[in-house]
């Protein structure tokens, strides 16, 4: 991992409180559920994991950042992803960075592998929006329920994966551990 000459490396404790009061002071209610239902080493995650998808959907919502530059972003933040996961070497940038390297790593630590896959799919629904602005075409009826159904979906099946991490879906059994 190299870092950016600019900016200063956080440690994980630093990362998990300043997540911890984002979290609270942007999305009070997922912070005051987690509170009740999450375990902290797992909430850490999840404020990482809340604070990294709201940064890059305020980038890409953002009128004062260029098309180009919005794509440039999801298309970097699409790589680092790829890049975190294969373990290959990549630049962190930003500080939100910093929180989705770590959630990626406890993710793949935990063998959460939905989580990744939900960044991933977040990442995607960015792009189409950047796409869509691009094309400056209004979304239809039908793929504006789409793009509603997956983004519920993604924020359901993260929460999920955080809230109840031994639940299957497929049974709807919790996980015995063997």
């Amino acid at each position: 991992m190299l870092i950016n000459n600019n900016l200063k490396i956080p440690t994980e404790i630093e990362l998990f409180k300043s997540a911890d009061k984002f979290t609270r002071e942007r999305f009070w209610k997922l912070w005051l559920s987690s509170q009740i239902l999450v375990s902290k080493d797992i909430r850490n995650y999840l404020n990482l994991c809340h604070r990294y998808l709201r940064w890059a959907d305020d980038v890409v919502d953002s009128h004062e950042i260029g098309l180009k530059k919005k794509k440039d972003f999801i298309r970097t933040q699409q790589q680092l992803v790829k890049a975190i996961i294969n373990n290959n070497d990549f630049t962190i940038n930003h500080l939100e960075e910093f929180d989705l390297y770590y959630t990626i790593k406890f993710s793949i630590e935990t063998q959460r592998q939905v989580i990744i896959n939900e960044i991933i799919r977040t990442l995607s629904g960015l792009q189409n929006d950047v796409d869509r602005i691009e094309s400056k075409v209004l979304c239809s009826e039908e793929e504006l329920k789409v793009t509603i159904a997956l983004a519920s979906e993604t924020i359901c099946n993260f929460l999920n994966y955080f809230l109840l991490p031994d639940y299957n879906r497929e049974t709807g059994r919790i996980f015995d551990g063997a």
